[in-house]
């Protein structure tokens, strides 16, 4: 693959423009980011492709997308390593059936897609090759807690919850500090979790400007004990009224004299808040061990920086290279003269613009015969996509 850069795709346009001059081009660099789009859109592309590790973990759906990723443009989620089997399918469903249908997957993954508020795409997957998960306290009995600073002593909620039946609800009546502990009946081992475990804590917070961070003591008592703190959720900020898993990750934790790692049973979670918080919900408790996964993913970051080598989707100057492979280019090259050509308007001929479309798309007669394929035919026929596809029923069953 020659190593093209932005400088050289302003070359090629101004030729195929008929040596247009493009410094007099509003938003050049604009207009080839979306025909970069349209071009990702149209056709599979192997090399615009991203490719990210990903830790999976038990009971947890949720998980952040690539920032870089095209949608949810997905080609594969896969195992490190060479774990996977015949039947380990990566399939993409439509939200509603992925949440129907997430606890019945018998083998392989299932994946969807979601926009918070932000519009942070969220990936949500099924899957079961991760080691089922140690529940530490289902948090829907108030058996056995207490509470201290602000924080109210903790009732049972059975209307709002994460995991049926019910939850903890409790309030924080102002600044400060407030916790809920508990010691549990049982003590639990957790040495294989020690250093590389993950808890994940269940919150619904309904005023999260309030909240400052989330401080969890897991110990063999309460003078003994690992700690670790949060300021965030597992997907980013804390959302208001929504559950989101909080991770305090065991490789992070500061050890309080000397835990003994084979019976656990002291947990303690404590609230740093700048004012009152009504009805915080505690949903489950739980650890899990991190399973590392590889995910392939569709993306126009093609762009990459001479200097730092990082890709992006925008351009950041003429001597950004542009990673894509001859024939591709090939389309790319056109798709940016004729969407400039759109944008210019008046300044080109209709003739030139009608030209390069037909060399795009091909050109056909009014009883459909083919008069001649254009270049996204040509290589769609070459290049088929592998992008996995929604599947499943839109109606009523």
């Amino acid at each position: 693959m020659s190593q093209r850069t932005v400088a050289n795709l302003d070359d090629d346009v101004a030729g195929l423009l008929q040596a247009t001059d493009l410094d007099n081009v509003t938003n050049k660099n604009g207009a080839y980011q979306r025909a970069l789009m349209s071009v990702k859109q149209r056709v599979y592309i192997p090399e615009a492709s991203g490719r990210q590790s990903i830790m999976l973990y038990d009971k947890v759906y949720n998980y952040p997308a690539p920032s870089t990723i095209f949608g949810g443009s997905l080609n594969d989620i896969r195992p490190q390593g060479v774990t996977r089997i015949p039947s380990d399918y990566a399939y993409k469903l439509p939200i509603e059936m992925f949440d129907r249908t997430k606890g019945c997957l018998p083998n392989g993954y299932q994946v969807t897609f979601e926009f918070d508020t932000l519009l942070n795409p969220i990936m949500r997957i099924a899957q079961h090759k991760t080691k089922a998960s140690i529940l530490i306290d289902p948090m829907n009995s108030i058996t056995g807690w207490a509470a201290g600073g602000v924080a109210s002593t903790p009732v049972l909620d059975s209307t709002v919850f994460y995991q049926s039946p019910a939850s903890l609800r409790f309030s924080l009546s102002g600044v400060g500090a407030g916790y809920i502990e508990k010691t549990l009946s049982n003590s639990i081992d957790m040495t294989t979790y020690k250093g590389v475990g993950v808890n994940f804590l269940a919150l619904f917070i309904p005023t999260v400007a309030n909240l400052t961070s989330v401080e969890l003591r897991l110990g063999s008592d309460s003078s003994n004990y690992y700690v670790l703190t949060v300021t965030k959720a597992f997907l980013g900020a804390w959302q208001n009224n929504s559950f989101d898993l909080s991770a305090f990750d065991l490789s992070q934790a500061t050890t309080v004299l000397s835990p003994d790692i084979t019976k656990i049973k002291y947990i303690r979670a404590t609230f740093n808040v700048t004012g009152a918080i009504t009805n915080i919900r505690a949903g489950q408790l739980f650890s899990a061990l991190p399973s590392p996964h590889e995910i392939l993913f569709g993306s126009t970051a093609v762009f990459r920086n001479a200097s730092t080598f990082a890709l992006s989707s925008t351009i950041s100057s003429p001597n950004d290279q542009l990673m894509l492979a001859d024939p591709i280019y090939n389309i790319y090259q056109h798709e940016c003269a004729y969407t400039i050509a759109l944008q210019n308007g008046g300044q080109f001929a209709g003739g030139l613009i009608s030209s390069i479309y037909q060399t795009l798309h091909g050109s056909y007669a009014r009883n459909g015969k083919v008069m001649s394929l254009g270049l996204y035919e040509l290589y769609s026929a070459a290049n088929p996509s592998e992008e996995l596809r929604s599947t499943g029923n839109w109606y009523d069953d």
